[in-house]
């Protein structure tokens, strides 16, 4: 909350004062406490002049003409529109994540319906783009770009909990079951890459799964969480009512025994 200059109020930094209101100096502390980086990254802050306007000084290297003074306030107001335009953009970035959440569970969700054609899909785009591994695209539209993000944003408590609250822990714990296309050398000749990219999607599923689950003790027993009731509908749990609970760990130890057996 900042104080207008005149002292008829307040005004909180995202709000813009009347131009014949604004505190310059003020404006400048406010600005001077931001990190060096972002300091620069505004091209630097304008030195604030030794003697305010009208004000006499003995002094010549202190005397501020109208055009210096002019020229510090243009500047001021420049940077302090940038400012705001950013923290505005913040501001609309976190408005947005739990819809940002909702389309990650929604990719791997349709991935889930359809699993073989999800890969087929990944594997002939990876063909015309090659996949540089560098954490996925803006739009993550497909299971392996979805998990790649989201692995990255459930390290953060709250984006955890805001997850895992929209019902996106079962969709985590359904990717970790092998599914016929897991098996390399297991189907026709030329499925191999389709087995390998399956074992990339359980794979990052369970960065996700362990990177949620490791946040803070809150949230190990997710880890024992029985999943079963929201994974209707998702073919590789299809075939009548699991042997017991389906959870993260018994995803996890089927799926390293599966790998002993191999």
């Amino acid at each position: 909350v900042l104080e207008a200059a005149d002292g008829g109020g307040t005004y909180e930094e995202g709000e813009a004062e009347p131009p014949s209101e604004r505190d310059y100096d003020m404006m400048h502390r406010v600005l001077t406490s931001l990190p060096p980086g972002e300091l620069e990254r505004y091209g630097g802050l304008p030195a604030l002049p030794s003697a305010p306007a009208g004000e006499a000084s003995t002094d010549a290297a202190a005397v501020i003409t109208a055009e210096m003074r002019a020229e510090f306030e243009r500047r001021m107001e420049e940077l302090w529109r940038m400012r705001q335009e950013e923290l505005a953009g913040m501001q609309e970035e976190l408005a947005d994540l739990p819809s940002m959440l909702k389309e990650r569970k929604k990719v791997l969700r349709e991935f889930l319906a359809d699993p073989r054609g999800g890969l087929e899909r990944m594997l002939a785009k990876r063909e015309l783009a090659p996949d540089d591994g560098d954490g996925g695209p803006a739009v993550a539209d497909d299971a392996v770009a979805a998990l790649r993000d989201l692995e990255y944003q459930l390290s953060d408590v709250d984006m955890a909990r805001d997850f895992h609250t929209l019902g996106g822990w079962g969709v985590l714990v359904a990717l970790l079951r092998e599914g016929p296309d897991s098996r390399p050398g297991a189907g026709p000749e030329g499925e191999d890459e389709l087995a390998v990219l399956a074992d990339e999607v359980r794979a990052l599923a369970a960065m996700a799964v362990g990177t949620a689950a490791g946040n803070v003790g809150e949230f190990r027993p997710w880890a024992l969480e029985d999943v079963s009731p929201s994974l209707a509908g998702v073919p590789s749990f299809a075939g009548g009512p699991a042997a017991g609970p389906v959870t993260a760990v018994s995803e996890l130890t089927r799926a390293f025994a599966s790998e002993l057996d191999r």
